[in-house]
């Protein structure tokens, strides 16, 4: 979306009234943000900076900046398909909170190259533990879901996307295709309109896909429990013979 460079319609300091609709729309949004990030990125104190600014990108779309301290936070979109808008958070606000958005995808880092160039990230380039790809893996993503993207195994995201297809497709494709449109990136036109910091590491703790052994285990709950309801159908059956 910001690959290639936009044209800036001037910058507009947020009334207070205006201050307040957003933050409130963002807390219901992205309930996680505490109430110090929400007053970084949305200050209502007088005076304080806090500017929305129209930019014009190259596909002729119109999009809406949000900045503190000419740092952007958030940008509004139009979806296409629903006809309302979207907030969507900068890549300098998830370095604040890695975890905002619940869906995150790693991937590896050569692979970054070719999103930067306006390639989708594909499917075969996800970073998955092994042997984890089942049914289930992927059975909480939903189609069009906003998702962060990482690379190998950092925990703060490089960009946020969308997903093409829901968990169920990504498993029936045999893990083929496109499965996440790149909406913003950093080092793209947007994230360089800020203070072009640099992508911090931390190792990845949280475990963010179904693995084998989750499913071995339900398995092995559902093997009980059907055992369970067959010995039960015997002894009745048992039963029955013996009247």
């Amino acid at each position: 979306m910001f690959r290639k460079d936009f044209k800036s319609k001037g910058h507009t300091q947020v009334k207070s009234s205006d201050r307040k609709k957003l933050r409130q729309q963002i807390q219901q949004i992205y309930p996680t943000l505490n109430d110090d990030i929400l007053s970084l990125i949305i200050p209502t104190g007088k005076g304080e900076d806090f500017t929305s600014c129209k930019l014009l990108l190259s596909t002729g779309d119109e999009i809406l900046v949000y900045s503190t301290n000419k740092i952007p936070w958030f940008f509004i979109i139009e979806d296409n398909k629903s006809k309302t808008e979207r907030i969507l958070p900068t890549v300098y606000l998830l370095w604040k909170c890695p975890d905002l958005l619940t869906l995150k995808f790693h991937t590896h880092k050569h692979v970054f190259n070719k999103l930067m160039n306006g390639a989708d990230l594909m499917l075969p380039g996800l970073i998955l533990p092994p042997g984890c790809v089942t049914l289930q893996t992927f059975r909480h993503v939903q189609r069009d879901e906003l998702c962060s993207i990482c690379l190998d195994d950092n925990r703060y995201p490089i960009g946020i996307g969308q997903t093409t297809m829901d968990g169920n497709d990504m498993y029936m494709s045999g893990m083929k295709g496109r499965g996440i449109v790149p909406l913003h990136l950093y080092q793209d036109a947007l994230w360089n309109i800020g203070p072009r910091t640099e992508v911090s590491y931390e190792k990845e703790q949280r475990q963010l896909f179904i693995t084998d052994q989750e499913k071995i285990n339900e398995n092995v709950e559902q093997a009980c429990a059907q055992a369970s309801d067959n010995v039960n159908t015997l002894n009745l059956n048992e039963e029955a013979n013996l009247g």
